[in-house]
């Protein structure tokens, strides 16, 4: 097996002779005139040193992260699809089905209340909130300075 290149673009010939040395000696056992043919090459190849190299390493690291990037979608979709399942409510168990609070212990049963959140008032130049549990907090507002001239 034999790797050849070209240095010139255009026709080219490639001569092969074969030799048959006996063992590891320099003796010849066959020689065979040489083969020639002519072959087209079409351009040579490109080495432009670093900046080749550089070149290929770009290639590279795009490739990788193009790579990374379809895997890290894939892996999210299919979380989200996992996480939705989860979550997914079974039918017939709407909100209207959970609400009622009457009962004889065998039908559905009464759906927790939403726990509120506070909300502040001003009462007085004073604020107020007002937890969810009826407990009232009393919170001076900040002092507020005149603007200076």
């Amino acid at each position: 097996m034999w790797d050849v290149s070209a240095q010139h673009a255009g026709k080219n010939s490639i001569a092969l002779t074969v030799t048959a040395y006996f063992r590891d000696s320099d003796t010849a056992l066959v020689e065979k005139p040489p083969v020639t043919t002519i072959v087209d090459v079409a351009a040579p190849p490109t080495d432009n040193g670093w900046l080749f190299g550089a070149k290929e390493l770009w290639q590279w690291v795009t490739g990788a992260v193009t790579s990374l990037g379809g895997l890290a979608v894939s892996v999210s979709t299919i979380v989200a699809l996992v996480v939705m399942v989860v979550r997914r409510q079974p039918p017939g168990a709407g909100a209207d089905d959970t609400a009622t609070t009457e009962g004889d212990g065998d039908g559905p049963r009464p759906r927790a209340r939403p726990v509120r959140e506070s909300r502040a008032r001003l009462s007085g130049g004073r604020l107020r909130t007002r937890s969810t549990a009826g407990k009232e907090h009393s919170v001076r507002p900040p002092e507020r300075r005149a603007p200076r001239s």
